[in-house]
């Protein structure tokens, strides 16, 4: 008999090995489970399980950067509650300081240590926001692809003069290696 070829549709999210994601992702919870928790190496787990040790190694990757995701995304929850706490208490204190400046009648020792809570208020509601930015990764700097075309177009009349000099000079040393320009003063005075 020939080979036959398993006829699979294009949207099946089956691979070769004819498992779909979620046994796939049961899979290597089972191995990560085996290798961390019993201490089974990647060789036994793949003789256990019937896959090949690359697979294992890779079905455990795959356990544990799913478990790092959602614990970095707990934490990241976690810390923007945070954040939106102390947010509510700036904002608080920044309505008293507020109150204290438009009252009538506050001495003006007060309405200045007003002033300066409020900066101070102001200042770590700037720093909350950018905690908050790194946090949530809003902070990463854009690249910019720059480039400049530019021409000088403005030469003084020194560099005018010292381009002279060197197009001149260029010229007598060809001119010198061709032996079609009798030597300078300067030379026939070093060889006499």
């Amino acid at each position: 008999m020939g080979y036959t070829k398993q006829v699979r549709p294009f949207y099946s999210t089956h691979r070769r090995d004819g498992k779909g994601p979620n046994e796939r992702r049961l899979e290597a919870e089972k191995c990560l489970n085996l290798r961390v928790l019993e201490g089974w190496s990647i060789f036994k787990i793949s003789q256990e399980l019937g896959l090949s040790e690359n697979t294992v190694a890779r079905r455990i990757e795959a356990a544990t950067k799913s478990r790092e995701a959602v614990a970095v995304d707990a934490y990241r929850e976690q810390q923007n509650h945070l954040l939106d706490d102390l947010l509510e208490r700036h904002n608080q204190q920044l309505a008293a300081y507020e109150a204290i400046l438009t009252t009538a009648g506050v001495s003006s020792a007060s309405q200045f240590a007003a002033l300066a809570g409020r900066q101070q208020t102001m200042q770590g509601m700037l720093r909350l926001a950018e905690r908050r930015a790194r946090l949530n990764g809003t902070d990463a700097p854009v690249k910019a692809d720059v480039r400049v075309d530019a021409t000088v177009t403005a030469v003084t009349a020194q560099e005018r003069e010292m381009q002279q000099l060197i197009e001149q000079a260029e010229r007598d040393n060809k001119l010198r290696e061709a032996g079609l320009a009798a030597p300078s003063t300067e030379d026939s005075e070093a060889t006499a």
